[in-house]
């Protein structure tokens, strides 16, 4: 051979037993390859190594074994995994090939984005420990509203406990219970059904329970009135047949709900004629025309209390009633409640007698919401 040029069409092989190089400049050898044959040939367990800085190729590097960066504790493997159409990458030293079994310890860092275009990302590290403040899910889906991503959220396992969206209530929802610890806020008014107030954010299926299951209702004192100031005597002796306020007796209430229920209770001492034939009534009337009280309506009466059998009677009339708040619509939030009596007796009747309510400092009334938010 009479040059340096081995890669002519006639030559196969090329034996030495020194070291073989190019010269100082990057012309003087060039590597090819003639039809399917490679130009070097290197026996099993040869090695080449090549103490150049940099490689540059116009192809891809094809290996069975794998490829090794760096070696000892600053190394790491790119191998085949006993897996189809899997690659293992193992960033602590050498310590096998073809297991995805292998010791996890070290760190792949990427300096970059991470983009997976797969249909499945699958992570079996103990912590995931993400630092940015806003998790995003289905960002790159094809979904064009919110009402399209149906079930999309977090799932535990094959779904004992998950907390998705659902697009046909338009909400978050959970297979599980819910504990809040902290304090819970709702706002954005609207009128929808099962609210927990008159506001947004909270529905229920079903009842409100307590801790201790003792109430079907959240009912809180913060919901009680009660009067028993200013309920002085109201004696009358005239107008039979006629309906008179009692003075001072006379309660309102601010309502949580315009669907709740009131309770009331009326306690008085009261006396009756002694006539025959004459007994004592008692009636509630209710306000709901503003901030001060208005026009009344009946809400109960309790009639012909007393003994009609020419004999004066004293008793104790306790009134008690429930009032449907959503039977009637609420220009306000306040609700006012008053008492009334009146002498029952024949039209021809004329005696005029003491009759109503005895002073006394049992006397009371108290007003008790139980709070209904359903609409």
């Amino acid at each position: 051979m009479s040059d340096l040029i081995f890669n002519r069409v006639t030559d196969n092989y090329v034996y030495t037993g020194s070291r073989l190089r190019a010269g100082t400049t990057s012309d003087k050898l060039r590597l090819t390859s003639t039809g399917s044959q490679s130009v070097i040939d290197l026996c099993n367990n040869s090695n080449i190594d090549i103490s150049a800085s940099t490689i540059f190729l116009n192809g891809q590097i094809v290996s069975e074994g794998g490829i090794q960066v760096g070696s000892g504790t600053y190394g790491g493997r790119i191998t085949k995994s006993s897996n189809m159409y899997e690659i293992v990458i193992d960033p602590f030293g050498v310590d096998g090939v073809d297991s995805t079994t292998q010791d996890a310890s070290g760190s792949v860092v990427i300096m970059g984005d991470l983009i997976v275009r797969g249909n499945t990302t699958t992570v079996y590290s103990t912590n995931v420990d993400i630092s940015d403040v806003l998790l995003t899910l289905a960002s790159g889906s094809t979904y064009t509203s919110i009402t399209d991503a149906d079930n999309a959220g977090i799932q535990l396992g094959n779904g004992y406990a998950n907390f998705v969206y659902s697009k046909t209530e338009n909400r978050w929802t959970t297979n599980v219970g819910l504990t809040i610890s902290g304090g819970l806020t709702v706002a954005s008014a609207v009128s929808n059904t099962n609210k927990i107030t008159g506001y947004a954010g909270i529905d229920y299926s079903g009842n409100v329970l307590s801790l201790t299951n003792a109430s079907q209702l959240p009912v809180t004192m913060s919901t009680f009135t009660l009067k028993t100031a200013d309920l002085s005597a109201a004696i009358a002796t005239t107008s039979p047949n006629d309906w008179v306020d009692a003075p001072g007796y006379v309660v309102s209430r601010v309502v949580l709900s315009p669907n709740s229920f009131i309770k009331m209770e009326f306690k008085v001492n009261y006396i009756s004629s002694p006539e025959a034939d004459q007994t004592l009534s008692f009636q509630v009337l209710k306000s709901i025309t503003g901030n001060s009280p208005g026009s009344y309506t009946t809400v109960f009466s309790d009639i012909s209390l007393g003994s009609n059998m020419g004999v004066t009677f004293n008793n104790v009339y306790y009134g008690t009633f429930i009032d449907d708040l959503a039977g009637a619509t609420l220009s306000s939030s306040t609700v006012f409640y008053k008492l009334q009596f009146m002498r029952n007796c024949p039209s021809n009747d004329t005696i005029s007698t003491p009759f109503g309510i005895v002073a006394s400092s049992g006397n009371y009334i108290s007003l008790q919401e139980l709070y209904e938010p359903n609409a």
